[in-house]
């Protein structure tokens, strides 16, 4: 029997400005693709997670307890990286509580976290990096050393390191990923693939777009804006296995 797509990369509207998904919705959409698991990673915050793992439960689908935060080590003009995490165990829902609240308590005003501060937290978490906050693709990009920062992570996590595809049409992304698949095959560290879901059906595309303008004071109409991808609606475990077909242990790594 074929292993389903559990989608390790959800981000509800608890992450404000970027995804219009409401928990319920999410939920709703796992069970109707009868999936027995699922995740929640909103973006510095955990504050859908009581909401997310009750009604996870209420439809007998397995929550999976994540978020991202942002990793303040790596950045550029306009972007900070990220790393995201998964609990395992109650160790890892204490260490990621910590985590979480400690990105808030940085005495400048960006929220995130050091590498650094992760040491002694990591026990219990799986961490995964990709998409467009991918540490390694900022370092790439600026021509820096990508091995010292993948040998901390492996030190810091051992085999709980994953890396993440997306193939959301994302130009940036999509250059990255072969140069990010040797690096995987090279340190020897599991690939999971993620839809980096922020709206629901694939008509909700028009009003997560009007949504970013809300966030960024602007119309629809403005050509220079940050505009939404129609790719990244809940797909189900047909689309998702046959986009990801090349590359088969990702099906199931996810589910493991």
């Amino acid at each position: 029997m074929n292993k389903p797509f559990i989608h390790l990369r959800c981000l509800s509207s608890y992450s404000l400005s970027e995804s219009t998904l409401k928990i319920k919705k999410l939920v709703s959409l796992a069970k109707k693709n009868n999936l027995p698991a699922l995740a929640i990673t909103d973006n510095n915050n955990m504050f859908g997670v009581f909401e997310f793992a009750q009604e996870c439960v209420n439809n007998n689908i397995q929550p999976i307890i994540g978020t991202s935060i942002s990793l303040l080590d790596i950045k550029n003009k306009n972007k900070i990286s990220q790393l995201s995490f998964l609990v395992k165990n109650e160790t890892g829902y204490k260490n990621l509580i910590y985590l979480s609240s400690l990105s808030y308590l940085n005495k400048n005003s960006e929220v995130g976290i050091t590498i650094k501060e992760l040491e002694g937290h990591t026990e219990g978490l799986f961490c995964f990096i990709g998409g467009e906050f991918n540490p390694l693709l900022f370092l790439y990009n600026e021509n820096k050393n990508t091995d010292h920062l993948i040998n901390k992570l492996k030190e810091l996590f051992k085999c709980n390191l994953l890396f993440e595809l997306q193939r959301i049409n994302d130009s940036l992304i999509d250059s990255f990923e072969d140069f990010f698949i040797n690096k995987s095959n090279q340190f020897n560290i599991p690939i999971i693939g993620t839809n980096n879901i922020k709206f629901g059906e694939e008509e909700e595309f028009a009003a997560h777009d009007a949504l970013l303008c809300v966030a960024q004071k602007t119309t629809i109409n403005n050509g220079s804006r940050i505009s939404s991808n129609n790719q990244i609606a809940f797909k189900n475990d047909q689309k998702m296995s046959e986009l990801f077909s090349d590359i088969p242990e990702i099906i199931e790594n996810n589910f493991n």
